[in-house]
């Protein structure tokens, strides 16, 4: 959204945060909202106090950046899912709340209980949950019940297990555990796993060569219109297709259920001169078309779910 809109943002996220107070009791008062709160509170100030952006710091830019990227998931999951109040989406908003202020804070540590560093990461990964559940036209149709996302389409239950990836080496693995997580649900008939990377970029825009994922820790995306900021995060999700698709196909084979990936994005980024703090994401599919006695159910499930969860901006 342009800076000028900075005073809408503030006064949503505002309201956001109220709402959460009003379902979550005994929030630390030094949770990460807080901290955007007050970010945004005086980027208002500063900006009808004429205050340009271009003369922070890139420390306060940082912070500028992760507080709209932050309130403005905040602001989407309060407008869909507002009059949700079963345990399963207070337990994981309230567990969304977790983790340091900014994302390169984060320890992801061992998975294991009580083993390495503590994980921080847990809040975001449990925010991607909810990020991704946004983006579905017709919330009603959305439990939190048995996957990290179920969509009940009328005729089948598709479920949704969606990983943050911190590391290449993680991929794999956590692919794996979301297969089994849906082919355990009883529930569904079908799944898809969705892979959220948004630590990561690859970082030549020539072509579709497959590169490594590289770290976007200490990089801001900067572009000069949407256009150019629709393009670049556009081959983030085609390039992480490209390079994961078919390994991730041949290790589904494994589970019935899974039909397909979902990979996307939703990173901070600067757009425009003057420079204007800018959220862009992308989500991307592929559907495993499996040859078996479920062909054509499965073709059926995709179908209406793409519908209701239609690719490309986020």
């Amino acid at each position: 959204m342009p800076r000028t809109g900075i005073r809408v943002i503030f006064d949503d996220y505002c309201r956001a945060v109220a709402w959460v107070e009003s379902i979550i009791k005994k929030i630390p008062d030094n949770a990460r909202m807080y901290v955007y709160r007050a970010t945004l509170e005086k980027e208002v100030k500063d900006f009808e106090g004429g205050i340009e952006l271009a003369s922070a710091t890139p420390a306060e830019t940082n912070a500028i950046l992760e507080a709209n990227l932050e309130s403005a998931i905040l602001i989407d999951i309060h407008k869909k899912f507002g009059n949700r109040r079963e345990k399963e989406f207070i337990d994981k908003l309230k567990e969304s709340l977790f983790g340091p202020p900014y994302s390169n804070d984060e320890l992801t540590g061992n998975p294991a209980k009580g083993k390495g560093k503590s994980r921080t990461s847990f809040g975001r990964d449990i925010q991607s949950e909810l990020l991704l559940a946004t983006r579905i036209i017709h919330p009603e149709i959305v439990s939190f019940k048995g996957n990290d996302i179920v969509y009940d389409l009328g005729t089948f239950k598709f479920g949704a297990e969606v990983k943050r990836i911190h590391s290449e080496a993680q991929i794999s693995p956590r692919f794996n555990e979301a297969c089994q997580q849906l082919q355990d649900n009883p529930e569904i008939q079908f799944g898809l796993v969705a892979l959220r990377f948004d630590k990561f970029y690859f970082p030549n825009v020539e072509g579709y060569e497959l590169l490594e994922l590289a770290k976007r820790e200490n990089s801001i995306l900067r572009t000069a219109n949407e256009d150019e900021l629709a393009n670049a995060a556009g081959y983030q999700t085609r390039a992480f297709r490209n390079k994961y698709n078919n390994i991730l196909a041949q290790q589904a084979l494994r589970w019935s259920k899974v039909s397909g990936l979902c990979a996307f994005i939703y990173i901070p980024c600067l757009l425009g001169t003057p420079s204007t703090p800018y959220n862009v994401g992308q989500l991307i599919y592929n559907f495993w078309d499996i040859v078996g006695p479920n062909r054509e159910s499965r073709k059926s499930a995709y179908t209406s779910l793409i519908e209701e969860l239609p690719s490309g901006a986020l």
